[in-house]
């Protein structure tokens, strides 16, 4: 388990000294399902799922983009928060 949070930080770690696409998207991928499990847990509150599925990427894309490797303590991603009672906020339509 260590072997592959070492592996997953230098992954991290090459994603940003680079900022290559490709290393972006590698690390996107390698999250996708958590994004995929967030936008589901918020379905039954009468949003599509395509509309939670997108603003689910976007923000593992942001996360991805601005993690440091470096400062980490707990976990590569960590899904965060927000709103009373933990709700997710989803930006309006537009």
């Amino acid at each position: 388990m260590m072997e592959d949070r070492e592996q997953e930080l230098e992954q991290f770690r090459a994603y940003r000294a680079s900022q290559s696409q490709e290393e972006r998207n590698l690390l996107v991928q390698a999250h996708i399902g958590l994004a995929r499990s967030l936008a589901r847990r918020f379905a039954s509150r009468g949003e599509p799922i395509e509309d939670l599925e997108q603003v689910a990427y976007e923000g593992l894309t942001k996360a991805v983009a601005r993690f440091d490797p470096d400062r980490d303590r707990a976990g590569a991603l960590r899904a965060r928060r927000r709103g009373p009672r933990g709700r997710c906020r989803l930006p309006p339509r537009q």
